[in-house]
């Protein structure tokens, strides 16, 4: 069968007119898309800006915070240093004591045996 297509010029004109109409629709459709981004991006813009300058305000007190600890730390660390150093001799002092006394043991215990050793020999010539 031999088939053939007669296009009007109405019925192109007619398509031309629906597309162009169809264009325009979504033309229009995007041109309201990007007003309603707009108007949210706007609509996000104050509180965007606040929650920046609360950041910038949380930032400058805990800067300054930090800031005033340093002559706080400043100041307790020559007290601290000077604890250590009397602990330091304190338990110099410990370990003096500890062999001074490790001394006398021996020495006690020398004369125990000298005193068992006498012993004996009272014992022996009995």
């Amino acid at each position: 069968a031999n088939m053939s297509f007669v296009f009007s010029e109405k019925s192109i004109s007619s398509a031309g007119k629906d597309v162009i109409t169809s264009y325009r629709s979504v033309f229009n459709h995007e041109g309201v898309i990007a007003t309603e981004n707009k108007s949210f991006a706007k609509s996000c813009e104050g509180p965007l800006l606040e929650l920046l300058s609360h950041c910038e305000e949380v930032e400058k007190h805990s800067t300054k915070a930090f800031q005033d600890t340093i002559p706080q730390l400043q100041a307790i660390q020559s007290p601290i240093e000077s604890v250590l150093e009397q602990i330091k001799g304190v338990k110099l002092q410990i370990n003096a004591v500890l062999e001074d006394a490790e001394k006398e043991r021996g020495k006690r215990l020398e004369r125990h045996e000298q005193c068992l050793k006498e012993w004996e020999d009272v014992r022996n010539e009995s």
